[in-house]
């Protein structure tokens, strides 16, 4: 009796769905590996299962997952796994469906960002005891980490003054920081999100495929956003103090979602002006590590709905 061996196609599927599942384990567990990874490494958690469903559909990543999972349990215990599954696991999901689906841009980021929100508040809740004791938790966590920083500043031999103004102002960064929770939670998953699909559409189009979402360039927000903008503005002003709270969360989710309208008319300009790519990257940084140079991009995102920046709204033409 002849034995059939298996072909080198059968061979490779699981390969690639197993290979898959280990990059993305890794990446996830990077953070307590590597302290930055929570920065830069940990948020393309996704990559790995989208370039599989890319390749090889939607099946192959299903497969992929319950792998992750199994992996991370055994790894990092059921505490891990299940974040994962809750955050990044419904994550990869979801931008699969929305590339595949050719949803806007729009579409694809409420949803994923939702979606990802959803699990980080069942964890956090879960591991905090209740949502009441959410805050009391985190301001304890930023108070050790800022205690942690005085600590290695004053090893490392940072001048006095320095460890001082640290020391005297350290409590209210972390009371803003407590205050802007929700929205620094809610800008923080929409960047992750934006950053795995910017790296999925160059991905695209360095294999010659029609990138997803076309031409981000020429995206805007809705123009009734401005409203929101107005009312969360003069809110901030209120005296009553869930109202003052929900509106200066509001106005920084907005400026977020402004600050992305402002990148699109800068990137706008970079490709028609063809800049180099030393330029761009220079631009970049200064944007990233100077915040009234991001504050004017975000200014450039608002005032885009009267100046037109990028001339998206047709003109009537001019009779003669």
């Amino acid at each position: 009796m002849s034995s059939v061996s298996p072909t080198p196609e059968r061979l490779r599927r699981p390969a690639l769905i197993a290979g898959a599942a280990l990059a993305t384990a890794a990446l996830f567990t990077s953070v307590a590996v590597i302290p930055l990874a929570a920065l830069v490494i940990a948020p393309l958690t996704p990559q790995p299962g989208l370039a599989l469903e890319r390749r090889r559909g939607g099946a192959a990543l299903f497969s992929m997952l319950p792998i992750v999972v199994v992996t991370l349990a055994m790894w990092g215990g059921a505490a891990a796994a299940s974040i994962y599954a809750v955050t990044f696991g419904v994550l990869t999901l979801v931008l699969a469906a929305s590339i595949r689906r050719a949803e806007s841009i729009d579409t694809a980021v409420a949803l994923s960002t939702a979606a990802v929100l959803v699990g980080v508040c069942a964890v956090t809740w879960s591991a905090a005891g209740g949502p009441e004791h959410v805050l009391e938790h985190l301001r304890a966590g930023l108070d050790a980490g800022r205690a942690r920083l005085i600590e290695m500043g004053r090893e490392g031999g940072a001048s006095a003054e320095i460890l001082r103004r640290f020391e005297e102002h350290g409590p209210r960064v972390v009371e803003t920081m407590v205050r802007l929770a929700p929205a620094l939670l809610i800008d923080a998953v929409g960047a992750i999100v934006l950053v795995n699909l910017l790296l999925v559409r160059s991905l695209q189009r360095v294999a010659g495929e029609e990138p997803a979402f076309g031409d981000l360039t020429r995206w805007r927000c809705p123009a009734a956003l401005i409203w929101v903008l107005i009312a969360a503005g003069y809110a901030v002003f209120l005296s009553a103090p869930v109202v003052r709270w929900t509106a200066i969360n509001g106005l920084a989710v907005v400026l977020g979602i402004y600050f992305c309208q402002g990148m699109a008319i800068i990137r706008f300009y970079f490709q028609r002006w063809q800049v180099a790519f030393w330029a761009r990257a220079l631009t970049y940084c200064f944007v990233a590590l100077e915040w009234l140079v991001a504050g004017g991009v975000v200014l450039l995102g608002i005032f885009d709905l009267w100046g037109d920046f990028r001339r998206l709204t047709p003109r009537p033409a001019e009779e003669e």
